[in-house]
């Protein structure tokens, strides 16, 4: 009879604490989604001053491929068709600017490359939001042109795309995707 109750006991108390540690997980993910992390306008004008150089050697890199690509610093969801050298060679250059991944878009009706290299984002695809720099992207007429991206009004169910420019070409883009 011991015995049984140890077990139970033994049960119980690992049931409790597994329900704990999930109370405590939902608890720190919460409080997570609530700190903002959001690198200010000023933090990622700064970085672009100060790494101009990375910005445009990534700029030239990716727009000498013929076509389009995507280079993200997470390999398991993007496989860009580039050699591992050249791979690792963007890696490097994203890493000098602490960007997560850069792309090109390109077709056929278009000669010039536009860029994105994407610095911060919170969420997942959909509902997520994206602070990014820019390179000849025009304007689209759903962009909210602003003077700051900081503390934006953002809408809780409307695709909304800020964008504040900076010079020659270059952008910084705040895309809202709730």
């Amino acid at each position: 009879m011991n015995t049984l109750f140890w077990v139970f006991n033994a049960f119980l108390t690992i049931v409790a604490a597994s329900f704990a540690l999930a109370v405590l997980g939902i608890i720190a993910l919460v409080i997570w989604i609530q700190i903002d992390t959001t690198p200010s306008d000023q933090a990622m004008i700064e970085n672009f001053h100060d790494n101009r150089a990375v910005f445009e050697a990534l700029r030239e890199k990716i727009c000498a491929l013929p076509e389009s690509q995507t280079v993200m610093m997470n390999p398991a969801w993007s496989r860009p068709v580039v050699t591992d050298q050249t791979r690792d060679e963007y890696y490097r250059l994203l890493e000098r600017i602490d960007a997560k991944g850069v792309q090109s878009i390109r077709n056929e009706f278009d000669i010039d490359c536009q860029v994105t290299i994407e610095f911060w984002a919170k969420g997942w695809m959909v509902e997520a939001d994206y602070k990014r720099y820019t390179f000849n992207d025009p304007t689209s007429k759903h962009d909210i042109v602003v003077n700051s991206l900081d503390n934006l009004p953002l809408h809780p169910t409307e695709v909304q795309i800020f964008r504040r420019e900076l010079i020659d070409g270059w952008a910084l883009q705040y895309a809202h995707w709730p």
